[in-house]
């Protein structure tokens, strides 16, 4: 089954790199977002700001997640790197890469905007402006719709929704 709803998440995206699952039961991350020198362009990704973004194989959507705060998406691929010693996610995507024969996961991201509200501060009584993180609620919707309009349960690297 086709999902419209992925192809609007693919054209609306930033393609970042892709992960190549190495047979040690790391990821190494991969792309072209680089300084003339070669290395990563840091300064790239942390320009993104907070992110939502979609591992992809073969062009089928396996996880959605987000990355935001101090570290941000450098943050993610720091844990990715690390491999099935990182968590119990990196081991059930290196698992389940192993059982599907693969070794690349593609990485596609949208920025998930910061969003300032005024609330009345509780100890001054004044009004103030805050800055909210939209990251983890987006992750949460487009999650949702994208299951909704698939008729599945999860996403096979997701081992939570909600």
């Amino acid at each position: 089954m086709k999902s419209s709803f992925l192809d609007s998440i693919i054209s609306n995206s930033v393609y970042l790199g892709y992960f190549q699952v190495n047979k040690n039961n790391t990821m190494t991350f991969e792309t072209f977002h680089k300084k003339p020198s070669g290395q990563r362009n840091k300064k790239f990704f942390d320009d993104l700001g907070d992110i939502v973004y979609f591992m992809l194989v073969r062009g089928k959507l396996m996880k959605i997640g987000k990355a935001a705060g101090s570290k941000g998406w450098y943050g993610r691929i720091s844990t990715y790197q690390m491999g099935s010693k990182a968590d119990q996610t990196n081991k059930m995507i290196i698992q389940k890469m192993h059982e599907m024969k693969e070794n690349r996961i593609d990485i596609v991201a949208i920025k998930a905007p910061r969003v300032t509200s005024t609330v009345k501060c509780p100890v001054t009584n004044k009004q103030i402006k805050i800055e909210l993180e939209t990251a983890a609620q987006l992750e949460r919707l487009l999650a949702n719709k994208y299951l909704n309009e698939m008729d599945v349960n999860s996403l096979p690297f997701c081992s939570q929704i909600g």
